[in-house]
């Protein structure tokens, strides 16, 4: 830490953090390859159960944040809510040797 930010922290607390970044980084990868990959890439597949609503249907962009119907909202959310949730219940570092 060369801004010295971690300075008086415990060494558990600064492994959470560290974990933190490593998780928040990831995910920021991944949004920037769903935004990328759209462009390329479709797959049409159903995204509800009578098929009203197909991935080809979806636009690229930040269009694709209100075309996707709240029951898509519902399960991401529900998805992650359930990830985040798991996190707290485990060590700080998830169990794995940080590097």
């Amino acid at each position: 830490d060369p801004a010295g930010l971690s300075d008086g922290i415990s060494q558990e607390k600064f492994d959470s953090y560290r974990l933190a970044e490593l998780k928040h980084g990831r995910v920021a990868q991944m949004a920037v390859l769903g935004y990328i990959a759209p462009e390329t890439y479709r797959f049409g597949y159903d995204l509800t159960p009578d098929g009203s609503v197909s991935t080809s249907d979806i636009p690229n962009g930040l269009a694709a944040v209100t075309a996707i119907p709240f029951l898509g909202w519902a399960q991401i959310i529900a998805f992650v809510g359930t990830v985040e949730t798991y996190g707290w219940f485990t060590s700080p570092t998830g169990g794995i040797d940080l590097p």
